[in-house]
């Protein structure tokens, strides 16, 4: 679905009837826990014990919001906004710094599988991107991740 599109699509389901709200929900969920889960990655590595409750914390946080949302702006940039605040406030409340080197994604678990010659170009190309990344300063670094 084109992002404009979308964004009405979620603005106008979401002013409907719990029925439609829940479809809508299902929507979300089916399409962007992947993405929350892996924005989420760069500020809590997925091995942290609370990493999953976040993520659905985040999606559940977006869907009681959504009579929030302004549909001239984008939702992509909504929800990670969302998520962004929700893992920061969870990390200020136990007292644990980010973890930006948890930000790289796993190859394999963002693909389809593919030959061994293709996953070690594509580990050579994260990790040269790594490198570059690593160089920046935290801000420009979240905004590198961000586009």
């Amino acid at each position: 679905m084109h992002e404009v599109g979308e964004q009405f699509y979620i603005y106008i389901r979401s002013s409907f009837g719990e029925r439609e709200k829940s479809a809508l929900y299902d929507y979300i969920w089916k399409n962007y826990r992947r993405r929350v889960a892996f924005y989420i990655s760069s500020l809590v590595p997925p091995q942290h014990p609370y990493f999953d409750d976040l993520v659905q914390e985040v999606l559940l946080k977006v869907y009681h919001n959504l009579h929030t949302f302004n549909p001239l702006n984008s939702f992509k940039a909504w929800l990670y906004t969302i998520a962004r605040h929700h893992c920061l406030d969870f990390l200020k409340a136990r007292g644990e710094k980010i973890e930006r080197a948890a930000a790289r994604p796993d190859v394999e678990s963002l693909q389809s599988p593919a030959n061994p010659e293709t996953l070690s170009y594509q580990h050579e190309i994260l990790d040269r991107i790594d490198g570059f990344n690593h160089a920046l300063d935290p801000l420009d670094q979240e905004i590198s991740y961000l586009r």
